[in-house]
């Protein structure tokens, strides 16, 4: 029997105040929120939706069809990991947190995928050896990044500058990531720096990254960078050129949306 959502909408009282407008989207965050989904005050405004974590998923696959092992790198609480279970036959989780590793372990137990992805809590940019030998072992296709953005001020700017990321900058980030796979795919900011995300490409890609600016609810909430040489060329229908030789962009639209 399908559970009902809970349609208590009175916000915890120990939830600190400046977290609390996220209460109301707990079932973007996860649908099944209800069944025992746990975050940490960090957390609530730091996952991704689960509609969009679907959609990402998705795209990785359709992109780079061969993939088989995807490395989330800042895992946070489980949620991009959870439904990558759905599209690779392997999935690395990694944070440098214990919290957020036991979050995310305790989530994907409720989703029922805990034991299909590999668990690893560890410093992305100082790699242990148990790291190294297991992606070793089973070499990583793509990885997908959603560094922290340094809380929810990147709101206040008009443009925000990827160098501006607390506590790692995005261009440390993507060196990180290109040791260990050539294809990644970054989830940032929509009112990311078009043009330091243009900087990010290494030179020995020769096909033009994608921009998706996905949207929820009527909401522009994210944009998806997919840069890597693997990466399949799909033409979408939203699919519109930006700067010609340089990256193309489109408009994608969440379940929500087409409701």
């Amino acid at each position: 029997m399908k559970r009902k959502r809970s349609t208590a909408d009175t916000v915890p009282t120990d939830m600190p105040k400046n977290i609390r407008k996220y209460w109301y989207r707990r079932y973007d965050m996860f649908r099944r929120f209800d069944e025992g989904i746990k975050l940490s005050n960090e957390m609530w405004f730091s996952v991704t939706p689960e509609a969009i974590a679907l959609y990402i998923s998705n795209q990785v696959k359709l992109r780079l069809p061969d993939a088989k092992v995807v490395l989330d790198a800042f895992g946070g609480a489980g949620g991009n990991s959870i439904q990558f279970v759905y599209d690779f036959d392997k999935v690395y989780y990694m944070d440098i947190n214990n919290e957020n590793v036991a979050l995310a372990r305790h989530n994907a137990g409720v989703y029922g995928v805990r034991d299909y992805i590999n668990f690893m809590e560890g410093d992305f940019f100082n790699l242990e050896s148990r790291h190294l030998n297991a992606f070793e072992s089973d070499p990583v296709d793509v990885v997908f990044l959603s560094p922290p953005w340094g809380g929810p001020a990147y709101n206040t700017q008009a443009v925000w500058n990827l160098s501006s990321c607390e506590p790692y900058p995005i261009q440390d980030v993507v060196k990180a990531a290109l040791k260990i796979s050539p294809n990644i795919v970054l989830y940032l900011p929509r009112n990311s720096n078009l043009d330091e995300i243009v900087d990010l490409i290494p030179e020995s890609v020769s096909n033009r990254p994608v921009l998706q600016y996905l949207c929820q609810n009527g909401h522009c909430a994210a944009v998806v960078v997919y840069i890597g040489p693997d990466f399949v060329a799909r033409r979408d229908p939203d699919t519109i050129p930006v700067k010609e030789d340089e990256y193309e962009a489109s408009i994608a639209i969440s379940p929500e949306d087409k409701a």
